[in-house]
């Protein structure tokens, strides 16, 4: 069985239905890259998680999210 088993595709090639969620992480934009990275440092600091942040802009299955 695969990850993409669960995707429902509509007549239109629409995909209707999936496990498959984008990651976003409070106050990290994904560009530009100099920004992105002053805000993970800057979160950091404030007692966010490194590796979430890191997530940001990352698809994940639903199930194997961060908390």
């Amino acid at each position: 069985m695969s990850v993409f088993d669960e995707i429902q595709i509509d007549s239109e090639g629409n995909i209707v239905y999936n496990k498959w969620i984008e990651w976003d992480h409070f106050l990290i934009p994904n560009k530009p890259e100099l920004l992105r990275n002053f805000m993970r440092e800057f979160l950091a600091f404030l007692g966010h998680c490194k590796k979430c942040s890191a997530l940001d802009g990352c698809y994940l299955l639903e199930n194997n999210r961060p908390e």
